[in-house]
């Protein structure tokens, strides 16, 4: 089961569905497409890459903000 795992300034939140459900896949695409929109990295957890779009065949995405030095 694909999950989507969130770590925040406000914490952590997981959102998880099923591959065949279409009305959970759509919902994934649509928090990773608004997620890195807002500026979050996306990463692929088991194959250790950035991602740039949506693959429902990820098990883990992780999502977190780009860290900012100055």
């Amino acid at each position: 089961m694909p999950v989507h795992k969130i770590i925040s300034h406000a914490g952590h939140a997981e959102h998880a569905w099923e591959k065949a459900d279409v009305v959970g896949s759509t919902a994934a695409a649509a928090r990773f497409a608004e997620l890195k929109d807002k500026g979050y990295l996306a990463v692929d957890i088991d194959g250790k890459r950035l991602m740039t779009r949506f693959d429902p065949d990820v098990e883990v995405t992780r999502f977190q903000p780009q860290l900012v030095g100055g």
